[in-house]
């Protein structure tokens, strides 16, 4: 049965809900939640996770920062930041965690939460060689376990991708979920076949695409051209093109866009900047097209963010 609830610690933030999908906890083992919202201020989610929990964060789109602050342990204290087609795994310990979503961003993201008797159970019932990291909290040792920052694979984005379809809220049985529940484990906890022999192309993929993303997000204003991105991937124009878009489900000049954008809203919320310094800023020549672009994404007019976001820009 799906389910809504509302664990955000803003007030002002009513459409930040998550839909639980598949749970609860105490009952299945495992508990499914889909978070989809834009919200105009900083959102937190409060931490009502289980101690000793294994927790996986599926981050498509939105930044975040996750962090865990403990006064008798701070040494098991950490703190991560989270972009776009991100996996965080983690172990909920006796410390709170903390999830900080960044204003004017739209965030799509799906929490499992998974109890260790629960997975240990399912790997006695289809054994398969499990990511080394996760050893720990099958042996319910959560101090030797550490946080894991890790990208999206292809066939991972595609499972996501189903789960935020909108005719799949409430149409679809339980057991459906929990399949894909399997899927969303198949490819976040195990170690993949060696005789898969995909495995190495897609990993080549994905660092390929992580070092162009890298290559925009430092040179916004003059960013290198198509041809530049691939002569530094090491392959051709039209592959790189293809395979950006393939995995990432966007094209190079559409993730170019979005992070331009981000950038310019984090500009004006500042208050330092004005529109036209924000737009210049962010390698735009001309303000029309960049306040065309910027409401499309935003939902509101550049001249007014300072405003709607708490900040006052100047002009």
């Amino acid at each position: 049965m799906v389910t809504e609830m509302n664990p955000i610690n803003d007030k002002r933030s009513d459409t930040a809900r998550g839909l639980i999908f598949y749970g609860p906890l105490a009952e299945r083992g495992v508990l499914l939640t889909r978070y989809q919202f834009r919200t105009s201020h900083p959102t937190s989610i409060s931490d009502h996770y289980q101690n000793g929990s294994l927790i996986l964060l599926l981050n498509i789109s939105g930044n975040a920062y996750i962090s865990s602050h403990s006064k008798k342990e701070p040494e098991q204290n950490f703190h991560l930041q989270v972009s776009f087609q991100k996996i965080v795994s983690l172990v909920k310990k006796n410390a709170l965690l903390l999830m900080q979503r960044e204003a004017d961003q739209k965030h799509h993201f799906l929490i499992l939460e998974i109890s260790t008797n629960w997975l240990s159970s399912l790997l006695k019932t289809y054994p398969h060689p499990i990511k080394k990291e996760i050893i720990p909290f099958l042996k319910q040792n959560p101090k030797k376990t550490k946080p894991i920052l890790s990208p999206f694979c292809l066939h991972l984005r595609s499972v996501c991708e189903e789960l935020f379809l909108p005719h799949h809220q409430k149409e679809r049985p339980e057991l459906w979920f929990y399949s894909k529940i399997l899927e969303l484990l198949s490819h976040t906890l195990l170690e993949p076949l060696e005789d898969f022999c995909t495995h190495r192309k897609e990993r080549l993929a994905l660092e390929r695409i992580e070092s162009v993303k890298k290559n925009l997000a430092q040179n916004l204003e003059n960013p290198p051209s198509l041809q530049e991105c691939a002569r530094n991937a090491g392959c051709s124009p039209s592959y790189l093109s293809r395979t950006f878009t393939l995995y990432t489900g966007m094209t190079i000049s559409r993730y170019l866009r979005n992070r331009r954008l981000e950038r310019a809203a984090t500009l004006l919320r500042s208050g330092k900047y004005n529109v036209t310094e924000a737009a210049m800023a962010v390698g735009y020549s001309s303000l029309s097209h960049f306040s065309k672009a910027f409401a499309e994404m935003f939902g509101s007019c550049p001249c007014a963010f300072g405003f709607y976001s708490g900040t006052s820009s100047k002009e």
